[in-house]
């Protein structure tokens, strides 16, 4: 049942004569209770006088959505992440938020840790429901891009979403009880140097809510305080340089400085001094980043080598394998041969544009998220030489296409091969009669060979 007001009539606010209307509708009919007004029509319960546009705003109440005017009880739905606001049909608050995103660690956090944070409500306040994400504070493009990974606290109230391409990358509510804390982990992109700030959506009611209330920023750094980028490390004994890594997140912008003659010296003895020592770098020690999944080429400032590899994926199990099964491999090198960095992935043999089903981690690599994808890709956690590496593949669910591994082998900064390929291997519901009977007639070769050995 809804009960609505007409107006008709006349006052200073509202202009011309009116007659007030009480009306009640049901399933049943619509009816004027009001004794006063004549009924001119069993379906338009309205007198002749009574403004259209009042008329239509009366039936638009009839038709409206009734959802639209609750809250989202089981969280917000992706097709919020943009604006971050609820479409409850109310305006945000424009005052002081009585809740906050709280940092505990402060200001300034290590490369790659990850980053603890708390959603808390004044004290007598609770919020019902929250959208939160988080941003590199100099992104300033009109659709900001949202950064990182959460991980939800075991016993707090929140649930992941996929905001944009990203996977993970924000969180919200999954009920609507009245919360005053929520705690959740987030992690920043793989080498990640720049000033990170967290945007929160806080919904107290239907009516009341706050839209990107901002934290204070997290700037990450090096451990030992610098904010450069992870370019280059000094040892006592030698240069490392980080060949394989991450472009610049954040645009930056260089002032022109005018340079004493003396330090003009100064820096071109350095750059004669890099130069001379460049061949004797070393490869990223640490893996390779996700900038480097669409090409899997390291920049050392060589070109690869185009010679056969010494260094292949194997595939024991051979080229036919049981839908859904996974697939053990072996990076393997030639006698004699190591290699120190990987970077591996698999394709559709038809598709090459997408690597295609997920890794398990092995014992020496370590997972990457590349392209759209999660743990869709390996590769190395130290320069340490290496001849044999064995990695778990489990192709995607119902796959019944022919999967190729492509495997980057890397030996030193000016030797590396680029996507060396596997043997095909080909998904399917039965193992193909020609691949037993191939593998059987071998066997009884073999065992006649011996048995005439024996004689």
């Amino acid at each position: 049942m809804l009960r609505c007001h007409a107006f008709a009539g006349s006052s200073r606010r509202f202009r011309g004569s009116y007659v007030w209307m009480d009306v009640h509708v049901t399933r049943e009919k619509t009816r004027v209770n009001n004794p006063k007004v004549k009924r001119y029509s069993d379906n338009i319960p309205f007198h002749p006088s009574t403004p259209p546009t009042r008329i239509a705003a009366f039936w638009l109440l009839m038709v409206a959505p009734i959802d639209q005017i609750h809250g989202s009880p089981s969280g917000a739905p992706t097709a919020a992440c943009e604006s971050m606001t609820p479409g409850h049909g109310y305006d945000a608050q424009s005052n002081s938020s009585p809740f906050n995103t709280e940092i505990p660690a402060g200001m300034i956090a290590f490369m790659d840790d990850p980053v603890h944070l708390e959603l808390r409500a004044s004290s007598g306040t609770y919020f019902k429901g929250f959208l939160i994400m988080a941003f590199d504070k100099d992104d300033n493009s009109a659709t900001p891009r949202p950064i990182g990974t959460f991980k939800l606290i075991e016993g707090s109230d929140g649930q992941l979403m996929n905001c944009g391409s990203g996977t993970m990358n924000a969180v919200t509510h999954t009920n609507n009880v009245g919360k005053n804390l929520v705690r959740v982990d987030w992690q920043p992109p793989k080498y990640y140097m720049g000033t990170a700030i967290f945007r929160t959506t806080y919904v107290q009611d239907v009516s009341t809510y706050w839209v990107k209330t901002e934290s204070i920023t997290v700037t990450f750094v090096m451990p030992d305080g610098s904010t450069h980028d992870p370019m280059m490390t000094m040892r006592a004994d030698k240069m490392r340089f980080l060949f394989w890594r991450t472009p610049v997140h954040q645009s930056r912008t260089f002032q022109p400085q005018i340079v004493s003659p003396r330090k003009m010296f100064t820096c071109v003895i350095v750059s004669v001094f890099t130069l001379l020592v460049l061949p004797t770098a070393n490869a990223s020690p640490n893996g390779a980043p996700t900038a480097a999944c669409g090409s899997m080429t390291p920049q050392h400032g060589y070109v690869p080598q185009t010679s056969a590899s010494p260094f292949k994926a194997e595939i024991p199990v051979g080229e036919y394998v049981l839908m859904d099964d996974p697939v053990q491999l072996e990076l393997r090198a030639s006698a004699g041969a190591t290699f120190k960095g990987f970077l591996i992935m698999a394709f559709d043999k038809d598709d090459d544009t997408k690597p295609i089903g997920t890794f398990t981690e092995p014992v020496d690599g370590q997972l990457l998220n590349c392209t759209d994808g999660f743990t869709n890709a390996v590769t190395h956690t130290n320069n340490t030489e290496k001849s044999l590496v064995k990695i778990k593949w489990q192709p995607p669910l119902y796959y019944m296409g022919t999967a190729v591994f492509r495997t980057t082998f890397v030996q030193n900064s000016t030797t590396y091969w680029v996507k060396t390929e596997s043997i095909g291997v080909s998904f399917v519901m039965e193992i193909p009669s020609s691949a037993s009977q191939s593998s059987t007639t071998w066997a009884g070769l073999i065992a006649l060979l011996l048995a005439l050995l024996i004689q």
